[in-house]
């Protein structure tokens, strides 16, 4: 087929854009520094600002109650002491009196509770050797009032009570934020450091590793800054800043990687077209021209190649901002700034620094034996890509098979809500509140609490709480007057919160309410609400990805069909990465390798998440290989050559990109974090698919299967098509004006 006879739908013929804008060096490095320097200032204070709350809308049932009872107690959590010794004895009798009294005199305590002071057998030990403790914090604390009371509470413990561990809300919010810093900055030590060395060898420059920490620094710096100001207006989660490095770094990587790939794809043939000049004329090229030539075609190419791209990984994230839940919309605008600042690192910064520095590269891309790696690396990707082509049915059989097979589990997928559990299990807190479930037997399950506004000698209350005794799965139900005609009913079940089985109870104690006013919480009653607001907003959330992923693919290739092909392909490669998540951390098969204890459900902020940010990647790299069919296309090649012609010259880039990503994503998944390790092994399971069985098999063969419809657009679409702005479509561009150094 020639080029006279590609189908309308196609943008056109090859169209020379309008030259680039000089590069102006210094100005990018200084305006760069800035935003670095601030960066660097706002994350070395945004772990203060963040929030560990995974609770749902502030409207729900579950947190108004809450924010009630609070109001009327006075109080908004505690934390809990277990201090050794049995209290019936004076002698550990008089050492608690005398804690209690201390603690008493803390600010922002509003009582302490102890077994000396109440007899109440549900703070006695089981075996009576030990007892607990419990501080009342003041309600309407903010996070770092909070952290100032916990860090007096475990002073004067330890001070008083030789040996006191401590547990409750507010210890287990203090650890998450610690061991989420932690788990970051081990990621980025241990992850980073890997990921620029195999980059190094990739691009086969030293030179390269200074290029890719600039560009990490400046991304995760940029991003950092971000997020900062994000707190600023909105609750932000401390889970945000994990989450939006390992993207910020994950992108930065997969842009340099592309854009000095095409750097010195052009650099090296021009070298080989101007030493045959040279031989021809005597005149030597000059190196500056060669430089700047090269890096305006990157800019033309890769650059343009890269817009397109983390405009599709935005779309996708843009689906976290439909939701109502203050961690889900942080992190959707967290993630959305990252890429935004590893676009434009990626086409500002790494053009200056090539401008200032690329001409020492060129020594060593021009030597026999990488251009005999690249060539040989490309034709097995080429005959990989002609096996496909000659059995398309097959292979699509065979790789919707495999998703298949792999997604199975996800039809057995149960949310399970974030607590102390997502801790490592050797984390001291973790290893107290265990000691305390196994002494305190009833402290083992978070009772729901009904508010109910009735006086609590009413006999229509007493009527109430024996039919609440008799529902099944209810073990305890106790009262107690709040007073201003308001009493407190805690009904403890037999399941733990998360379970099923006690979110069942909420669904009946609100389904079936009495004469009187009342409203539920608790954390059953919360992780419902949860579950059920993310549930109802699913639908659009898809929508809204789906429609503008359509948008943006059909915008690259004027084709109706490639898009839809895309987001199916894409759907089922994310049932299968869900399907291996249920599989391992559920169903517990992946344990023992992980180091977790398994809960019996996924976070479902978690799943979300994975779906969103694999979601991305795939359309990533999606955006990759049909930019490189299209440059075949627009040179005049049939669908089959271009098909094979974009997999022997994408493959080596691609597959580099994702195990460069997949490097990145262990450093999370060997994190402390059980719900950043889901995240982690979630998508490196999707990337790995992805890169594999999607984008070598799946993608070639239901292009091959197509043909030329593949292309296919209305009249309609097509004249809409031709008035979209040229940077939203593919096309191949002529060499831009020279790069300056001011």
């Amino acid at each position: 087929m020639s080029a006279s006879t590609i189908p309308r739908s196609l943008p056109g013929s090859p169209t020379p854009r309008p030259p680039h804008r000089p590069i102006r060096v210094t100005r990018t490095f200084g305006a760069w520094a800035i935003v670095v320097v601030i960066g660097v200032i706002a994350g070395a204070f945004v772990f203060d600002r963040l929030s560990t709350s995974l609770d749902p809308v502030a409207s729900s049932e579950s947190i108004r109650t809450e924010r009630r009872i609070e109001q009327l107690t006075k109080t908004a959590g505690s934390i809990v002491i277990l201090a050794a010794g049995d209290p019936r004895l004076a002698p550990t009798a008089g050492v608690i009196r005398k804690a209690a009294a201390r603690l008493d005199t803390v600010p922002g305590v509003v009582r302490v509770t102890d077994y000396t002071a109440t007899n109440d057998a549900q703070l006695l030990a089981s075996d009576g050797t030990a007892s607990l403790i419990v501080a009342s914090v003041a309600a309407g604390l903010d996070d770092d009032a909070g952290e100032e009371v916990l860090a007096a509470v475990t002073e004067i413990s330890n001070d008083v009570l030789p040996g006191a561990q401590i547990a409750g809300g507010l210890s287990v919010d203090a650890e998450l934020g610690a061991t989420a810093e932690t788990d970051l900055a081990r990621a980025d030590l241990v992850a980073i450091p890997i990921v620029l060395l195999l980059l190094a060898v990739a691009l086969r420059s030293r030179l390269v590793i200074a290029f890719g920490l600039a560009l990490i620094v400046a991304t995760v710096t940029g991003s950092s800054a971000f997020v900062y100001a994000l707190s600023l207006v909105t609750d932000v989660s401390v889970f945000a800043v994990n989450v939006v490095t390992m993207f910020a770094v994950g992108l930065t990587v997969d842009y340099g990687l592309l854009f000095i790939g095409a750097f010195q794809q052009h650099l090296s043939t021009h070298h080989r077209s101007n030493r045959s000049d040279t031989n021809t004329t005597g005149v030597a090229p000059d190196a500056t021209s060669e430089v700047n030539e090269a890096i305006n075609h990157a800019r033309s190419t890769a650059g343009h190649t890269i817009i397109i791209s983390g405009l599709t990984v935005a779309a996708a994230l843009t689906g976290l901002l439909v939701f109502h839940e203050p961690v889900l919309r942080s992190l959707g605008f967290g993630g959305i700034g990252a890429t935004l600042f590893a676009i434009t690192a990626a086409n500002t910064l790494l053009p200056a620094l090539l401008a200032r520095y690329g001409h020492r590269m060129s020594t060593r891309i021009d030597s026999a034996n990488d251009h005999a790696s690249t060539a040989a690396s490309g034709a097995r990707f080429a005959r990989l890509a002609t096996a496909v082509q000659r059995r398309p049915v097959l292979a699509v059989a065979f790789g919707i098979g495999v998703l298949a097979i792999l997604g199975a589990p996800l039809t057995g997928l149960r949310a399970e809500g974030l607590d102390v559990r997502s801790l490592a299990i050797d984390s001291p807190l973790r290893v107290t509140v265990s000691h305390i479930a196994e002494k305190f037997p009833a402290s083992r399950t978070e009772p729901i609490t009904i508010l109910a506004t009735a006086n609590h000698e009413a006999p229509e209350l007493a009527i109430y709480t024996a039919t609440l005794r008799k529902l099944n799965g209810v073990t305890t139900v106790m009262t107690t007057s709040l007073g201003s005609g308001h009493t407190r009913i805690d009904v403890v079940p037999a399941a733990t919160s998360a379970d099923h089985r006690a979110q069942r109870l909420v669904n009946q104690m609100r389904d079936n309410r009495p004469g009187f006013p009342i409203a539920v919480t608790g954390e059953a009653a919360e992780d419902l609400d949860f579950t059920t607001s993310l549930t109802e907003r699913i639908p659009l959330a898809v929508t809204v990805v789906a429609v503008m992923t359509l948008l943006l693919l059909w915008a690259l290739t004027g084709s109706v069909l490639i898009p839809i092909k895309a987001v199916v392909i894409s759907a089922l490669s994310l049932a299968a990465s869900i399907g291996v998540m249920v599989w391992g951390f559920q169903d517990g098969h992946l344990a023992g390798l992980l180091n977790i204890t398994p809960i019996g459900g996924l976070e479902p902020v978690i799943v979300l998440l994975t779906c969103v940010f694999a979601f991305g990647l795939s359309t990533d790299y999606e955006v990759f290989l049909l930019a490189a069919v299209l440059d075949a296309r627009l040179h005049g090649e049939p669908t089959p050559m271009a098909i094979t012609t974009a997999i022997r010259t994408t493959g080596r880039t691609i597959t580099t990109a994702a195990a460069l990503l997949v490097v990145v994503f262990v450093g999370f998944a060997t994190g402390d974090l059980l719900i950043i390790k889901q995240l982690g092994v979630g998508l490196i399971v999707a990337v790995a698919l992805d890169v594999t069985l999607v984008r070598l098999i799946l993608v070639p063969a239901t292009l091959t299967l197509f043909g030329n419809a593949n292309w296919w657009n209305p009249p309609f679409l097509q004249r809409l098509h031709r008035r979209l702005p040229i940077a939203l479509r593919h096309r191949v561009t002529a060499p831009g004006a020279a790069v300056r150094a001011t």
